[in-house]
């Protein structure tokens, strides 16, 4: 379903949850940040059961009824465990999840963040380290968005980790830098990197319709291959995939870096 973007109602942080990393109560937010590997305790005082609400993969269509609207996410509710608990520790592998406490398994469609608009949801974004690609994989397991959009008073799509696409995937982690680069597309992306015959982690693979950044530079090293890993968002989904394994590795394409 296609809504009208048109979002006027202002957000609180979740304030049923309470969470501790590496044993250490953080305070009340929406949104956690934390490393590969960290244990995170969740609590609460509400009665119900733990859930991950799953994206379902495909590509969401934000240009299909115009300038002004969105496509509503779907998400399936899955249970972190089976019966009723009031705490839940848990260890993740790099990406963002979205975890909250909810008796009910039915999925449900929105375009507004869970985690901004229920206090019994919060967001959990997982990166491997402080580097661009290590802030690339916070969005690992994000469903693909074309184009992903701004949410009114809540935030772009892609930094408020519900979606993104291929050019804004690669933007974020410069985002997240610090650096101050628009969402733009895989053309707008292009006023703000330069041509590159090096061929390391971080490097910027632009195919014209597609954006990937090397994640992993396997077989012949410095050049690009079919044993490379790839992270990137495409066809469904933010995810690293080795590019033997999928229809890039047959297309043209040329090598960037950032502009200092």
């Amino acid at each position: 379903m296609i809504y009208l973007l048109i979002l006027v109602s202002f957000f609180e942080p979740s304030n049923n949850i309470k969470v501790i990393v590496n044993e250490q109560e953080l305070t009340e937010s929406s949104t956690v940040f934390v490393r590969q590997n960290d244990r995170v305790d969740l609590m609460t005082k509400k009665q119900g059961r733990w859930v991950f609400y799953q994206p379902v993969f495909r590509e969401y269509d934000n240009l299909k009824n115009g300038a002004l609207t969105i496509s509503e996410i779907e998400y399936q509710i899955k249970p972190l465990k089976s019966d009723l608990t009031d705490q839940i520790s848990l260890k993740f592998s790099s990406g963002t999840y979205i975890i909250g406490i909810s008796n009910s398994d039915t999925a449900l469609s929105t375009f507004e963040p869970l985690h901004l608009t229920r206090k019994d949801i919060i967001q959990i974004v997982v990166r491997e380290e402080d580097s661009y690609l290590g802030y690339l994989t916070e969005l690992i397991g994000l469903p693909f968005v074309l184009p992903p959009k701004s949410l009114g008073v809540y935030g772009h799509q892609t930094d408020l980790r519900v979606g993104t696409d291929c050019a804004e995937l690669a933007i974020y982690g410069a985002r997240r830098m610090g650096f101050n680069i628009p969402y733009c597309g895989p053309r707008g992306i292009l006023d703000y990197v330069e041509l590159t015959d090096e061929l390391k982690m971080g490097t910027i693979i632009h195919y014209g319709y597609q954006v990937s950044v090397l994640y992993e530079d396997h077989g012949i090293r410095g050049e690009l291959d079919n044993e490379d890993l790839l992270i990137h968002a495409y066809q469904d989904r933010v995810s690293i995939e080795k590019l033997g394994d999928i229809e890039l590795s047959k297309k043209e394409y040329k090598l960037y870096k950032w502009k200092e």
